[in-house]
C-alpha cells in the first residue's frame, strides 16, 4: 500500500461536496446543552444510528450516513446521510411548543396542524418530519419528508411509527422541534417569533468572501436553507427563540462543511464558538451582530484498489470518516464513500483537510483493509485485498430450540488507532471497527470478507450481550462454529396469533418486541406460533404484531418474557 501526501490548502477541487450530512445535533434550553448521549460502539454497528463513544474523556458524538437516500442506505452498518441523522432530541415542547392528542389503537395517520400564537392555522407552512417507521425485514426503517401545511394548517404523516420528530417554520417564525415517542393520531405545532443571525462566509485559507454558501439552523431544520451574496454575507431570519444555542451548518461548492454553535441574545449579543477550548466571541447584539464562518478547501483521498494478482477491483466499497471537535464534549462527523471505476480507482472529495481520517475498503468475498490517515489536503493511497475468511454459525435458545431474529455482532479488537490530525482532530472511530447481522429461522449467521484480525462475536438481544467468543481467523480460511448456545437464564417467549378470514394466511407476518426500542423481530410460523429468544426477566416487553408487507399493526400487548402469549386480530388496522 502506498500513500503520498500534500500540505493542508494545496489542493482544492471546485466541485459539489460529497460530504456526509451532519448528525451531531444540540439544542439548548437556557444555558444548558442537550449534546449526544455516549453509546458504545457496537450500537452503530446494530444500526441503530445513535450516538456513540469517544475514545477520549467527555467527547460524545453521532456517526453519519454516506447514502444519498433521504435519511440511510437500509444495508449499511456503519453509516450513510444523517439521520437527523434521527438523533436531534430536545426538550422544547415541554415548554409549550406543542401538544398531542392520544391516538386510537392501530391508527396509521398523524394530522400535524400548523397555528400561529393566537391558535389561527397558518397555510403554507414549511415542515419537516423525521419517523422511524417499524422494523420490517427489508426496506427503510428511518423516513424524512418534507412539505407545506394546507390552507387549513394541516399536514398528514401516514403510517405506523415508533417514534416521530416535526418542525415548522414560516416567514420569521418557527415552531421548536417536538419529539414524540407514542402514537399520536394529532400533533398542533405552535409558531413562536424567531430571532435572526448574520454573518459573512470566508476561505479558511485565503480569507476571500465566499459567494453561493448554503446555511441551515441544523438543530432545527436541515432544509431551512439560505445562501450567501456575492460579498459572501447572509442573513438567517428564523432561529428558534427557545433554546438559544443553536448548531448553523454551512456548506459550499468545493468545500467541505463546517458546524458552528451560535448564541443569539439580544442582552449578551451573538457569541459563536471556533475551536472546542477556546473562548466565546462576542459580535454585537440586534441588526448590528454578524458572525464569521471560515470553510476548509475540500480535501481529496484517492489511489487504486487491487485484487491478490494485481487485477482491477470493480465496484468495491470505499469510505472515509473523520471527526471534527466542536466543543469539549461533541464532534461532527466528516464522512464520503464512492465505489471504485472499470479501473479499480476511487476519489473522494468534500471532506476537511485539517483532521485525520479513516478510509476503509471493502469487496466481499475478499478481506477488507482499513488504514488511518493523517490531516492532509491530498493523500494517494492503494490497496491490494487478499482472500478473505469468514465465519459462520447457529444460535441456539435454551431448550435448543433457533434462536431466530437475535443480533449476532463481529468486533474487530485490534483495529488501529485513529492518526494525528490538526487541533480539532478527534479520536472517533466507527468505520471498520464492527458489523452486525440476524440470525435466520434456523437461527444461523455468517459473515465474509474478513481479514486475519482478531475479533470478538457477540450474541445481543438490544444493549444486552448474551455472550462472547473469541476468533482469529486465517487469511481465506471457513470457520465452523459449534452451536452458540444462550444461558440458562435467557427467557425465550413462545406466542401464537389468531385471526379472522380477512387476514388468513398469518404466515410471513412478523412479531416486533420492544422495550423502550426496537429489540428485533421475528417471524410467524405456518402454525400461527412464534418465539423470541434471548429475553430477560427484569421488566415486561412490548409485543407488536405487524401484517406481512410491516405497513399495517394488527395487534399488540405486553408481556413478560416467561409467559406465554395469544394475540388476536379480528380487522386490518387502518
Amino acid at each position: 500500500m502506498n500513500r503520498r501526501k500534500k500540505p493542508p490548502g494545496t489542493s482544492s477541487r471546485a466541485a459539489r461536496s460529497t460530504q456526509g450530512l451532519v448528525l451531531a445535533a444540540c439544542v439548548v434550553l437556557g444555558s444548558s446543552a442537550f449534546l449526544l448521549t455516549r453509546d458504545d460502539v457496537e450500537r452503530s454497528a446494530l444500526q441503530s444510528a445513535e450516538r456513540v463513544r469517544t475514545t477520549e474523556p467527555s467527547r460524545a458524538t453521532h456517526d453519519a450516513e454516506l447514502a444519498s437516500s433521504a435519511r440511510r442506505e437500509p444495508a449499511a452498518v456503519f453509516a450513510t446521510h444523517p439521520t437527523i441523522d434521527g438523533q436531534r432530541r430536545s426538550g422544547e415542547a415541554s415548554l409549550g411548543g406543542a401538544e398531542a392528542r392520544s391516538a386510537l389503537p392501530h391508527s396509521t395517520r398523524t394530522l400535524i396542524r400548523v397555528v400561529d400564537g393566537a391558535g389561527a392555522a397558518v397555510p403554507d407552512a414549511a415542515l419537516e418530519v423525521w419517523c422511524e417507521r417499524p422494523a420490517a425485514l427489508a426496506g427503510v426503517r428511518e423516513e424524512y419528508i418534507h412539505g407545506r401545511s394546507a390552507a387549513n394548517g394541516e399536514f398528514a404523516v401516514e403510517g405506523v411509527w415508533n417514534s416521530l420528530s416535526a418542525v415548522a417554520w414560516h416567514a420569521s417564525s418557527t415552531a421548536p422541534l417536538t419529539e414524540l415517542t407514542s402514537h399520536v393520531n394529532a400533533l398542533e405545532l405552535v409558531l413562536r417569533p424567531a430571532q435572526c443571525v448574520r454573518g459573512v462566509v470566508r476561505d479558511a485559507i485565503s480569507g476571500e468572501p465566499l459567494a453561493g454558501a448554503e446555511i441551515c439552523i441544523w438543530t432545527h431544520a436541515r432544509s431551512d436553507i439560505v445562501s450567501s451574496a456575492a460579498d459572501g454575507t447572509f442573513a438567517h431570519p428564523r432561529v428558534p427563540a427557545i433554546g438559544r444555542r443553536q448548531q448553523v451548518r454551512t456548506s459550499a461548492d468545493g468545500y467541505a462543511s463546517r458546524i458552528s454553535f451560535v448564541e443569539c441574545d439580544a442582552l449578551d449579543g451573538t457569541r459563536t464558538w471556533s475551536a472546542p477550548h477556546e473562548p466565546a466571541r462576542i459580535h454585537g447584539s440586534g441588526a448590528d451582530a454578524r458572525v464569521e464562518i471560515s470553510l476548509w478547501p475540500e480535501a481529496r483521498l484517492h489511489g487504486r484498489v487491487v485484487g491478490p494478482g494485481g487485477e482491477p477491483i470493480v465496484g468495491a466499497r470505499v469510505r472515509a470518516e473523520g471527526y471534527a471537535a466542536l466543543l469539549s464534549d461533541a464532534a461532527k462527523p466528516c464522512t464520503a464513500e464512492t465505489r471504485t471505476d472499470e479501473r479499480g480507482r476511487y476519489d473522494l472529495h468534500g471532506l476537511r483537510p485539517d483532521i485525520a481520517h479513516a478510509l476503509f475498503v471493502d469487496a466481499p468475498p475478499l478481506a477488507a483493509q482499513l488504514v488511518e490517515l493523517p490531516s492532509g489536503a491530498e493523500h494517494e493511497t492503494d490497496f491490494q485485498l487478499e482472500p478473505g475468511a469468514t465465519i459462520q454459525g447457529v444460535v441456539l435458545d435454551p431448550s435448543g430450540a433457533p434462536a431466530e431474529g437475535i443480533t449476532v455482532l463481529l468486533r474487530r479488537m485490534d483495529a488501529p488507532k485513529a492518526a494525528s490530525g490538526g487541533g480539532e482532530s478527534a479520536s472517533t472511530r466507527i468505520l471498520g471497527r464492527a458489523s452486525s447481522t440476524t440470525a435466520d429461522v434456523a437461527g444461523a449467521f455468517a459473515f465474509e470478507g474478513l481479514g486475519s484480525h482478531r475479533y470478538q462475536l457477540r450474541v445481543m438481544r438490544g444493549p444486552q450481550v448474551l455472550l462472547r467468543r473469541d476468533v482469529v481467523p486465517q487469511p481465506g480460511e471457513a470457520i465452523a462454529l459449534p452451536p452458540l448456545t444462550l444461558d440458562i437464564d435467557s427467557f425465550t417467549l413462545l406466542g401464537a396469533v389468531e385471526a379472522d378470514s380477512a387476514l388468513a394466511p398469518v404466515e410471513g407476518t412478523r412479531i416486533e418486541v420492544r422495550r423502550e426500542h426496537t429489540l428485533g423481530s421475528v417471524l410467524v410460523a405456518g402454525d400461527g406460533t412464534f418465539r423470541i429468544a434471548g429475553l430477560d426477566a427484569k421488566e415486561p416487553y412490548e409485543l407488536r404484531w405487524f401484517a406481512a408487507d410491516s405497513e399495517h399493526m394488527l395487534a399488540r400487548t405486553t408481556a413478560w418474557a416467561s409467559e406465554t402469549v395469544r394475540l388476536h386480530a379480528s380487522h386490518r388496522a387502518r
